[in-house]
């Protein structure tokens, strides 16, 4: 675990939940529920996390308050995330 107390395993499929869809072009910010199913899928063969549902809703809140994602409100209200990309230092 780290700081935040949230098992590292569960950050990384948060992180690449989030990477996939957007990467894919799929979705510019995508919903909360989105990365919990598709979290909660891709652990499926992996040892099992108590309370798997609020680990992921702590990961990504941990998430954007470090600066690696970034939040929005969609047009229903529902919460949604996007990777914080930083701009190409140009020389």
């Amino acid at each position: 675990m780290d700081n935040f107390q949230v098992p590292k395993v569960v950050n990384r499929h948060v992180l690449q939940a989030i990477y996939y869809f957007s990467e894919q072009n799929l979705l510019d910010y995508v919903p909360l529920s989105t990365i919990k199913l598709e979290v909660m899928f891709s652990m499926r063969n992996v040892n099992p996390v108590h309370d798997l549902e609020a680990v992921i809703e702590s990961s990504v809140k941990n998430l954007t308050l470090i600066g690696v994602l970034k939040e929005a409100i969609s047009a229903s209200y529902e919460k949604e995330y996007a990777l914080q990309l930083k701009p190409a230092i140009s020389s």
